[in-house]
């Protein structure tokens, strides 16, 4: 991989001047102001950096600013740690991201919605509630089982990621790149002015980083494929939900296999499900037979919590649904008050030449 002066010059034309800095303290107007003077060098740089597969120790320092999220504040678990990293170092991540993603984009799960152009929450939604609804129109009844992993992106292990990177097609130098990219990190608790020793990170995809998001993406596209055929996984990076059509009781034995098979894939990747997160859901009509019913559907490695859905494919969407008739009156109102609006401007534009009680306005 060999990356050319004009890819360097567009992303740093493209940053964001209030970008905080990193620990190298190089502010992104001044990369960004001097984008013609500096790119030649930054481009050289990072080619050489590609090519003995080495990346600067100073670009693997973050500083790390705590932002809290709820009280009481004098417990770490309630403050958001925010990674700030060299953006000369997030500048040579883009343009590498840039370089790869075309290529990796194409390997990736179809139905991982997650940090990809043209996905969103809101089509993974769509998706599901589309596959349910086809089940309910036969009366028939749908397990869905929401999984939560457990510090998901901090899990990751270096050293699995990089086989999940050479099964991707990523080798030679560029392999070896990110193998020095992962390791050898350090990060400091910076708070007012005063900054702590840095301590090293030994697993997890570098956060703050471009590429994170999509190591992460790599690292976890093969767990749908641990499920049978009939059990349709859907994720939005780590948030993952499997749903299989019941129909009888030896779907539901198929579906505890795949849990099983989803907890396996998880010991053997080192990743681990929140213990208190994970749900099961059963969607069915009132005309669904209770015998096809799933009861106490267990997890390896954790207990999911059993809700009951009748007649509704999701309580998000009958929210929404329950609130169409007063946003239809509102809109009703709207229409009658900007018709009323619009035919009064009318006539006073039109009077002047054309009265239907006055025949004798009427001007040719």
């Amino acid at each position: 991989l060999e990356l050319a002066e004009g890819e360097v010059c567009c992303v740093l034309k493209t940053l964001d001047v209030d970008k905080a800095t990193g620990a190298d303290k190089i502010l992104a107007v001044l990369l960004k102001t001097c984008t013609a003077n500096i790119s030649p060098s930054l481009c050289e740089l990072f080619n050489k950096s590609l090519s003995c597969g080495k990346l600067p120790l100073e670009w693997k320092l973050s500083n790390i600013s705590p932002i809290p999220k709820k009280n009481p504040f004098h417990e770490v678990c309630n403050y958001r740690p925010i990674s700030l990293l060299s953006l000369v170092s997030k500048v040579f991540e883009r343009c590498i991201y840039n370089r790869i993603i075309g290529h990796l984009s194409s390997q990736l799960y179809d139905l991982q919605y997650g940090f990809q152009s043209g996905k969103s929450t809101t089509a993974q939604m769509l998706y599901v509630l589309h596959e349910i609804h086809n089940v309910l129109e036969k009366r028939g009844q749908v397990d869905t089982i929401y999984l939560d992993f457990a510090k998901a992106f901090d899990k990751v292990s270096h050293d699995l990621l990089l086989v999940k990177l050479h099964n991707f097609g990523i080798r030679g130098n560029l392999l070896r790149w990110f193998g020095d990219y992962l390791s050898g990190r350090l990060q400091r608790v910076t708070v007012l002015g005063v900054t702590s020793e840095p301590l090293p990170v030994l697993s997890g995809v570098p956060q703050g980083s471009i590429l994170r998001p999509l190591l992460f993406l790599i690292y976890v596209n093969d767990l749908p494929m641990s499920t049978s055929h009939d059990t349709t996984v859907s994720m939005f990076a780590d948030d993952t939900k499997c749903h299989r059509h019941l129909r009888n009781f030896q779907d539901t034995i198929f579906l505890q296999q795949d849990l099983d098979s989803v907890a396996n894939w998880c010991s053997d990747w080192r990743m681990d499900l929140n213990q208190t997160n994970n749900i099961s859901i059963k969607i069915l009509t009132r005309e669904t037979r209770s015998t096809n019913a799933t009861n106490g559907i267990l997890l390896e490695v954790a207990k999911c919590k059993t809700v009951n859905y009748q007649n509704s494919f999701y309580v998000r969407v009958a929210n929404v649904w329950n609130t169409l008739p007063c946003l239809i009156r509102e809109t009703n109102k709207t229409v009658v008050s900007f018709k009323f609006c619009l035919m009064q401007h009318y006539k006073d534009l039109t009077k002047e030449i054309y009265n239907p009680e006055d025949p004798r306005t009427f001007k040719s």
